[in-house]
């Protein structure tokens, strides 16, 4: 746990976030805002335009994605107040 992940790994999850990243971009208008990554899981933010079903977005990228527990969490922040946080 804490730390980051070992070399093969962080190639196993890059490649799950170029699939996730291109998914997302491709069903909507948004960006890929950061990727926060740990030794424990990697967090794909993204701030999107409303309208995308995210919930069978996730379920199609989870039947892609069976080496690991593709998790999704969509909040509405139209200030971008996190982001800002992140990166001021």
């Amino acid at each position: 746990e804490g730390g980051l992940p070992d070399a093969a790994e962080n190639e196993a999850l890059d490649a799950i976030e170029d699939l996730v990243v291109q998914r997302v971009l491709a069903s909507v208008v948004g960006m890929h805002a950061m990727t926060l990554t740990d030794g424990v899981m990697k967090e794909i933010v993204f701030y999107i335009a409303p309208g995308l079903d995210i919930a069978s977005l996730h379920e199609a990228l989870r039947g892609e994605v069976v080496s690991h527990d593709l998790q999704c969490m969509a909040v509405k922040e139209r200030s971008w107040r996190s982001f800002r946080m992140l990166v001021p």
